[in-house]
């Protein structure tokens, strides 16, 4: 795992993908459940369990994660995203997210606040950086604990400005606005970008216990469309968040 300013200046074109075979599956990252919830009334109090903390969202259930695991999603192999996957270099890779600096860490079982993952689907996905074939993940991810997100759609909208900021003064060239499509208690907003000659769909999420990015290659050249990209996300949160 790497600060995202730590990225080696020239683009590494090699993909590690052995060994990581995907466990039998419970989720499907194009039909994930979604949680829902009612808004609290007039009456409730704030410090009340189920009561929503965040407008629009699902109720804070009050539990918190104590690991991140390596997701079994159909039709997806995951594994720890490392040095030896696809970077396209020059710090346009996202490692991680910013914008959380007033929120306390969480650490997980291994006494780590963040995770990286790569996912492959069994159709590569080839992408031409600079003239260069290339295979490349479905998406890559990075997850980040913490002890309270009081509100999940504030913070988000933080975490976008911060890190799409900081991704496009990399030359990251993002694109139109963020779109929200949140859902149930998870908050997500999707938005393209350019990397490189690459069309990328990237969705940002957050939840009372966490947050993340989950970063989309594109399977047909263009990027991934935003609701599809939405529901993998939410399919990847609900399978790699652990209680």
């Amino acid at each position: 795992m790497k600060n995202l300013i730590g990225v080696p200046i020239l683009a590494v074109l090699t993909v590690l993908i052995s060994g990581c075979a995907s466990e039998e599956a419970t989720d499907d990252p194009g039909s994930a459940p979604s949680a829902s919830g009612e808004t609290s009334g007039e009456g409730d109090s704030p410090a009340s369990p189920n009561v929503p903390t965040a407008e629009g969202l699902a109720p804070d259930s009050g539990e918190r994660y104590d690991g991140v695991e390596i997701p079994s999603l159909d039709g997806l192999a995951c594994a720890e995203d490392d040095d030896n996957g696809f970077r396209f270099g020059s710090d346009m890779d996202l490692s991680r997210i910013y914008g959380t600096d007033a929120l306390v860490a969480r650490q997980d079982q291994n006494g780590d606040e963040w995770a990286q993952f790569a996912c492959y689907g069994t159709s590569p996905i080839v992408v031409n950086v600079e003239g260069i074939e290339a295979t490349a993940p479905h998406f890559v991810t990075s997850t980040s604990l913490f002890e309270d997100v009081a509100d999940p759609s504030a913070v988000l909208t933080q975490i976008v400005t911060e890190t799409v900021d900081l991704s496009g003064s990399y030359d990251r060239a993002w694109q139109g606005e963020p779109q929200d499509l949140s859902t149930g208690d998870l908050a997500i907003q999707c938005q393209s970008s350019l990397a490189l000659s690459v069309h990328m769909a990237t969705c940002f999420w957050a939840n009372y216990g966490a947050a993340g990015l989950v970063d989309f290659f594109p399977p047909t050249g263009a990027p991934l469309p935003a609701e599809e990209a939405a529901s993998q996300t939410q399919a990847f949160v609900t399978a790699a968040l652990s209680l």
